[in-house]
């Protein structure tokens, strides 16, 4: 804020500059500790792995969202009509107004991730378990298997690389064993095909 607009309005309220000054260098420092929370909240991740069916998914579902948006936005100026009124007393208003601000953020939390996202493929690692592979294992005696997928998955074929399990085995070669916790259970995990 300029000098000239603090001292307006220090004499249009009768508030001493620097109480000003103060509020104003709080309010800055406010916004960016804010700024650092959500940008860490939205992944502090450099990159988000993805194979590249679902990064194609991921944008087909940020499209899908922009076209509810604007079905909505109409559904808005349908229901304003119709009503004569706004927002007051008009259900129809609210709710879509309601759902157009929730996908807004659920495109928004998208956009990062696809702003953010590195192409994966299969083959570029080693007989590790990493994104793409398919896993056997033992699960506390059970066995399993599992196929690692992106960072969001869009199938429930694929189990994302962000899970509790693959964070735990992630990394690792045939025969390994891997063990820690998972929802607080402990969990001792035997890596027996990685294909």
């Amino acid at each position: 804020m300029k000098e000239t607009d603090i001292k307006k309005i220090s004499e249009a309220f009768a508030i001493p500059e620097e109480a000003i000054r103060e509020t104003l260098a709080r309010a800055a420092a406010d916004a960016k500790t804010e700024h650092k929370k959500s940008s860490h909240k939205e992944g502090g991740h450099n990159h988000f792995y993805f194979l590249p069916d679902d990064f194609a998914l991921l944008e087909k579902k940020i499209e899908t969202l922009h076209q509810e948006i604007d079905r909505l936005g109409k559904a808005i100026g349908l229901s304003s009509d119709i009503s004569g009124e706004t927002f007051h007393d008009n259900f129809d208003y609210e709710e879509c107004s309601r759902q157009q601000a929730m996908w807004s953020e659920e495109i928004r939390k998208l956009t990062i991730i696809k702003r953010k996202a590195k192409m994966v493929s299969p083959n570029e690692n080693g007989n590790i378990v990493a994104v793409g592979r398919t896993v056997t294992l033992d699960n506390n005696g059970k066995e399993m298997t599992i196929k690692i997928g992106s960072y969001m998955t869009f199938s429930s074929e694929s189990v994302s690389y962000a899970s509790p399990i693959v964070k735990l085995i992630f990394g690792a070669k045939p025969g390994d064993t891997k063990e820690g916790f998972i929802r607080g259970q402990k969990t001792k995990i035997h890596i027996l095909e990685i294909r």
